[in-house]
């Protein structure tokens, strides 16, 4: 096994570090979420191997709809 030195080195603690504390509260959330109206139809790649340029496509239709 190779053993690998990282030269990781802790910071010191610093007077001015703080936890995040969120002031707003929580909102109720629905207990079902569906896109499905906001998206177009399932485009078929084939043999191309395009389902990257698919979702890019489904992408830009589902933001400009």
């Amino acid at each position: 096994m190779i053993e690998r030195k990282l030269n990781y080195k802790s910071q010191q603690k610093d007077a001015r570090d703080y936890k995040y504390v969120s002031t707003s509260r929580p909102t109720s959330l629905p207990n079902t979420f569906s896109l499905q109206d906001r998206l177009g139809p399932i485009l078929d790649q084939g043999q191309l191997g395009s389902c990257v340029s698919n979702a890019f496509a489904q992408y830009i239709h589902m933001m400009t709809n």
